[in-house]
């Protein structure tokens, strides 16, 4: 287990940074990790630059770990109070071996509604859920049938 670095941009849908709206960026692990004598469960908040919209978050690396990004910001700079939210469940990030871009990270295949269903390995790059099934009578679920569900992370 290690830390790797994460960048990318923050943008509203005109690419435009958030500046004066005080934005917030963390990454919600998928549950409590342990590895190399550390146990890893929480959030990791983005050192972000509101001015420009450019973030670096440091992320654990650990197989199986993976994340989604969660933003709030003020709707209106003059209210403190009044903060919006935004939670990317869709987007799933694996930071891989060497983290990088958040563009090239994103497992946005790696959904509930995506399975690639196969009795090969998967392609490789493939990131996503792959349901491996054996060969044979279709009808003989010591041999098929529901198969096992892996997760792939490329």
């Amino acid at each position: 287990m290690s830390l790797v670095s994460v960048t990318g941009n923050v943008y509203d849908h005109t690419h435009t940074a958030l500046s004066g709206r005080a934005p917030r960026l963390w990454f919600r692990p998928n549950g409590p990790n342990l590895g190399d004598a550390l146990l890893v469960s929480t959030w990791a908040q983005a050192a972000l630059d509101a001015g420009t919209g450019a973030f670096t978050v440091w992320l654990d690396n650990s197989p199986g770990v993976f994340y989604t990004p969660v933003m709030d910001w003020l709707i209106n700079p003059d209210d403190p109070d009044g903060r919006s939210f935004e939670e990317w469940r869709s987007l799933v990030l694996f930071p891989g071996p060497i983290g990088g871009p958040i563009s090239q990270l994103l497992a946005t295949d790696l959904t509930m509604y995506t399975v690639l269903v196969s009795i090969a390995d998967p392609p490789v790059g493939y990131r996503g859920w792959w349901l491996h099934s054996g060969p044979g009578d279709p009808d003989n679920e010591a041999v098929s049938g529901t198969g096992e569900l892996r997760r792939v992370t490329g």
